[in-house]
Parts: structure tokens; sequence; C-alpha cells
């Protein structure tokens, strides 16, 4: 892990709507608050790229979730299908005009080592690994060295 990942000043304060991107198995998101405590009412996943293309579906259900729970800010995984996630959610960004939201990538590494490590079952045992794994990518952007210091200890 480049020691500059571990320097990245923490994003404080904000809603944080976390997409781990993927093809075959969706995107998967969780809403995190200002805090860092799952919304766990709103993991789930969507299916926007091949094979099943559900992208005007993805998107609609991404809208809801940002204006039901106040998002700020969409952390996009930076790994399988990041792209075509990036291109979606820049394409969301467009169509809320009046709505003042980011986005940024956020590293991967080490996510889906902790989603299913005794740490993540422990730090989030009522979860799937694949909603662990979303919710460490959105921690990563408001707390970068607590979130990577569990992942760190794994490797």
């Amino acid at each position: 892990m480049p020691l500059q990942v571990l320097l990245v000043p923490p994003v404080r304060g904000l809603v944080v709507l976390a997409i781990d991107p993927g093809f075959r198995s969706g995107c998967k998101l969780a809403v995190v608050d200002a805090t860092g405590a799952p919304q766990t009412i709103e993991c789930r996943t969507i299916f926007p790229h091949p094979p099943q293309k559900r992208a005007e579906q993805a998107i609609t259900e991404l809208q809801t979730i940002i204006e039901h729970h106040g998002v700020d800010l969409i952390a996009v995984g930076d790994g399988t299908a990041c792209h075509e996630t990036e291109q979606l959610v820049s394409g969301l960004i467009s169509r809320m005009k009046g709505k003042k939201l980011k986005y940024t990538l956020v590293s991967e590494n080490g996510a889906s080592v902790y989603s299913v490590s005794k740490a993540g079952q422990t730090d989030l045992p009522d979860m799937v690994p694949e909603e662990r794994s979303a919710i460490s990518l959105a921690r990563r952007l408001q707390d970068p060295l607590a979130e990577l210091v569990k992942v760190r200890l794994l490797l």
C-alpha cells in the first residue's frame, strides 16, 4: 500500500454513498452517515453494466438514495468496472443540477480481504461481505488511516 494513501486527509461531516463497481455481480452500494455508521437500509446492488445493462433503473435508484439520505459525496471503487461506473455517476450528477454532489475514486486495495476477514465480521456482523466492502470504501474517505489500518493488519 503506497504511503501517499495514508496521507490523504479525512473527509469529515459528509454523508457518503459508496459504489463498489462490478459487471456480472453488479455494483454494490452502501450509504454511511457523517460519522461512518452504515445506514443499512440502503445497502443494495444495482446492475447498470453488461450483461444486465439496467443503467436507467440504476440511475433512478441512485437518485432516490441520494435524495432520501442527503448524500453529499459518492465514492467509486477503483477496481473492475470503475471507468464505466464513473461515467454513470458523472451522468447522474449532470442530471441532478440543483444538488451540490461530487464523486471521487477510492482505492479498493484490501477491501475484499477485509470484507471476509474476522475483523470485518466483528466490525459489521449483520452484513454480507459485499456490503462490508462498500462500507469500507466510504469509510476510507471519512477516516482513511483508521480504515486502512484494519486492512493493513490483515495483509
